[in-house]
């Protein structure tokens, strides 16, 4: 099964549980697949997430007070998982499924935020 397919089965077993984020995400390094979803990110983050992040602006604050709170995507808590035992792994090296919002089962594209901090 590939990551896509692994992060639609992800959406619909959040689903199953009455659970609808706003983005779900899967991630891939090395062979290694992890998924998320959009939430405030975890405050014991990896330094060179948080770094890159702190580029953008203050954690969980609008750039100029517009699009998605710093920190607050499924990328940002997908990567975060994806480099629990692994804090070296390059960021412009995870593979990202194509985000989903599961109350639509539409894709999302991804932020600006992310865009600069996963270099994609």
């Amino acid at each position: 099964m590939n990551l896509e397919e692994q992060t639609e089965k992800y959406v619909i077993k959040l689903i199953s549980f009455k659970f609808k984020p706003a983005v779900v995400i899967g991630a891939e390094y090395n062979g290694k697949r992890v998924f998320s979803y959009s939430k405030p990110c975890d405050s014991n983050m990896r330094n060179s997430l948080r770094n890159k992040l702190r580029e953008l602006g203050d954690l969980y604050i609008q750039k100029n007070g517009k699009g998605n709170p710093i920190g607050n995507c499924a990328e940002v808590n997908v990567s975060q998982k994806l480099m629990i035992g692994n804090s070296t792994i390059p960021l412009d090296k995870i593979i990202f499924s194509t985000p989903i919002r599961p109350r639509t089962k539409q894709p999302v594209p991804i932020c600006d935020n992310c865009k600069h901090t996963f270099d994609k």
